[in-house]
């Protein structure tokens, strides 16, 4: 059941929300915040419309880097922020890579990182920190194996038992 509720609901729902979210950091970075940030508080709506129109190039762009890792971590249960950050930054250099015209000074190639690696965060947030298709199984800690099977040492003090009278 879990792994149906992750491949069906969680896995595209964070992946929709980190398309957004990189979205939104393209869109800030492209327009810039500038001195004041009451340019963006004034055109609010009209950002978030163009933040959801990138979005969905970003989805595009990000599919297949996103796919590979998501499909590489849920088979593995790697849950590191780590694989997941590398797969945005590969997504966001295959954007720069796919952008007509080639990006120019103002808007290089770092706010396509910059973009990958927001939506990779925000995916690792939702769902790469829980990857993988089972429960995940612990291992016995080393601390606990022995327990069972030694008594401790005060064990018998106090009922007679292991004393010498």
């Amino acid at each position: 059941m879990r792994a149906v509720l992750r491949l069906f609901f969680v896995i595209p729902i964070a992946f929709v929300l980190a398309c957004l979210a990189a979205g939104l950091v393209f869109v800030v970075a492209v327009i810039g915040i500038g001195p004041d940030a009451t340019y963006l508080v004034d055109r609010l709506p009209e950002t978030l419309i163009l933040a959801a129109g990138v979005s969905a190039v970003a989805g595009g762009f990000g599919a297949v880097p996103a796919l590979v890792a998501v499909v590489i971590a849920e088979i593995f249960g790697w849950r590191s922020l780590i694989l997941y950050l590398l797969a945005g930054l590969l997504a966001g250099l295959t954007a720069a890579a796919a952008a007509t015209p080639a990006p120019d000074a103002e808007v290089g190639s770092q706010v396509f990182l910059a973009a990958g690696a927001v939506g990779s965060f925000v995916y690792w947030a939702l769902a790469g920190r829980h990857a993988g298709l089972t429960e995940p199984t612990r291992a016995p800690s080393r601390l606990g194996e022995g327990r069972a099977s030694s008594p401790s040492p005060l064990a018998g003090e106090g009922r007679g038992e292991g004393t010498e009278r």
